[in-house]
Order: C-alpha cells, then structure tokens, then sequence
C-alpha cells in the first residue's frame, strides 16, 4: 500500500495475472504493464523481465541481440516484460527469482520450453557491467571478453565487466532466477 501511495481504507482489486495491457503501446499510454514474446526456438532466449520505466534503455538492448542472434541463424525466443508509471520501479519491479508463470500469461508460453542459453538484461546501480547466472566461469568469462572488445571500440572510457559471482550484489546465480531454471529444465 505505501509503495503505491494507496491511502488507508481504500478499495483495490487483486488479480493473480498481472499484465492489465494487451500491449506494451497500450500499457505505455495507461501506465500498466505489459509483455511482448516471439517464441520461435529454443536454441537462445533473450529476455527483458524489468523494461518500460523500471529498467530503462533494457528492451532496445534485447531486442537487438534477438535480432542479431536470429541474423546470424540462431534458433531464438525474446520474452519482454515492461511496466510504465511515474513509480514504475517501485510498482512493477519484481525479482527475478519471482517471476511465476501462473501471473503473467506470455511468460507461461516462454516457460513451457527449455532453452540451450538464456540471458536476461537488467540494470542496476553498480558502476560495471555483470555477467551472471548459472553458466560456467568460462562461459561467462567468454561473454566479458566480448562485452569488453565491443564496448572499449564503441565508448571513449574502460568499461569494467564482471564474471564472478562475488563481484557483483547482483549476479543471477540461483536456481530461483527464472532464466536459470529455464536453461536447467529444473522448474
């Protein structure tokens, strides 16, 4: 109720599906949330669950790798999930580890598959960029490595990236966190 600046006493309505929009102009427009799935393989899926006012600038990145991924013959999914709102972060934001198939009705779909690789794209408040997750160090020490290359020729200062889990609060690495349980078929 504080979150959502709800007074003492008033009336609201619960619902156990989430999205009120069909679609994420819509919800744009009506400060709601809304999801966006192309499910067409599950060889890569690329997902945004915190994009629209929440993590902002992080749909635009997904959506360009989904698309650079499926250029280059990659069998992928993209799973978008955005809130909008003055409060967005505040009302719509949910961690990962808690996003449940039986609230939001597109990430059912998404969650019906398993999927050889899985990235999730977030923000956070941390100086650096985190490579996280359930996949080997080498894995994730690839994708820094590839993240470093491509950021040092396109931005005028060192980007830093991490790809061990004790340098970053935020490192995706549990069982809980949808995209890893989606990779591991452990749900």
């Amino acid at each position: 109720r504080k979150a959502l600046a709800i007074a003492p006493g008033a009336t609201v309505q619960l619902a156990t599906t989430i999205p009120g929009a069909k679609t994420l102009k819509t919800a744009k427009k009506s400060n709601d949330l809304a999801e966006k799935m192309r499910q067409e393989g599950c060889e890569f899926l690329v997902a945004a669950p915190h994009s629209g006012g929440i993590d902002r600038d992080t749909r635009p990145i997904a959506e360009h790798l989904y698309e650079e991924v499926s250029r280059f013959g990659v069998d992928a999914s993209l799973y978008i999930m955005a809130g909008f709102g003055k409060a967005s972060f505040k009302r719509w934001h949910i961690r990962s580890r808690n996003i449940h198939p039986a609230s939001y009705p597109k990430f059912r779909d998404v969650a019906r598959r398993r999927y050889e690789y899985t990235v999730s794209i977030h923000g956070h408040t941390e100086d650096h960029i985190t490579v996280g997750g359930t996949a080997s160090e080498d894995v994730r020490k690839a994708v820094r490595r590839g993240l470093e290359n491509t950021l040092t020729k396109t931005t005028a200062g060192e980007v830093t990236v991490y790809h061990q889990h004790e340098k970053s609060k935020n490192s995706g690495h549990t069982g809980h966190n949808f995209v890893n349980w989606l990779r591991d078929g452990k749900k």
